[in-house]
């Protein structure tokens, strides 16, 4: 069971600074899934904003520019459409 779980992310003791839900796993869309690094971009599951991660690895808001550039990433793009695309059909079923 927990290799199963470790193939989809690493641990962290973050909780999302926009919606407050816990964020026990940080998963990556590269194939090596490496763990989460300071600075690196998350998406919330729960809300689908996206945070950074901190020195300690907590999740903080994005400042303005950290929004521009997120904005023009086309990986962060890609993970929004599917977070939206995810959020609709879970809205549906419930």
């Amino acid at each position: 069971m927990t290799e199963d779980i470790e193939k989809l992310g690493h641990w962290t003791g973050s909780t999302c600074p926009f919606c407050g839900k816990p964020k026990h796993l940080a998963g990556t869309l590269r194939s090596d899934n490496p763990p989460p690094s300071p600075n690196d971009a998350a998406i919330c599951i729960s809300c689908g904003n996206w945070a950074i991660f901190t020195e300690r690895l907590e999740l903080r808001k994005p400042t303005i520019a950290e929004l521009v550039e997120l904005s023009e990433n086309e990986d962060v793009q890609r993970a929004t459409e599917i977070w939206k695309t995810m959020d609709r059909e879970m809205r549906r079923r419930h």
